[in-house]
């Protein structure tokens, strides 16, 4: 496992053809895809043969960005996070982590969600901001 960031709380890392049955089982959830595809879980092929190696030529393709979390120690200027304007769970996640409301927008979803004509909401915390933040 290459860890990139380690705290007493929290492990941050990239993910490997290793996390398919923890995804599978986190995509079975109806809450959890709930704002991503209206419920429908995520298939076992379409992780192994279309998301996780989608994730894992990201991170070859385009060094220091990727689909896990990264501050300060990696040279971050900016972490950026979107998600359904209608889904507040995850927007109070984004506040609680210091992220600030920068834009709401339209995305073209391939599947229909109860709310998706309210838009998405993009939030960021730029380092500057995180710096004067932290102890």
């Amino acid at each position: 496992m290459q860890v990139f960031l380690e705290t007493p709380r929290l492990v941050l890392r990239r993910f490997t053809m290793a996390d398919v049955d923890i995804l599978v089982s986190l995509d079975a959830d109806p809450d959890v895809m709930r704002y991503v595809t209206g419920g429908i879980a995520t298939t076992r092929e379409e992780i192994e043969n279309e998301i996780l190696p989608g994730w894992l030529a990201y991170y070859e393709e385009f060094e220091g960005y990727g689909f896990w979390a990264a501050f300060a120690e990696f040279g971050v200027r900016r972490v950026i996070a979107e998600a359904m304007a209608v889904n507040l769970a995850s927007r109070r996640v984004m506040e609680k982590s210091g992220l600030k409301l920068m834009r709401t927008f339209r995305s073209d979803w391939p599947y229909r969600i109860e709310g998706d004509d309210q838009g998405d909401v993009e939030y960021a915390l730029d380092k500057a901001d995180w710096e004067a933040t932290s102890p």
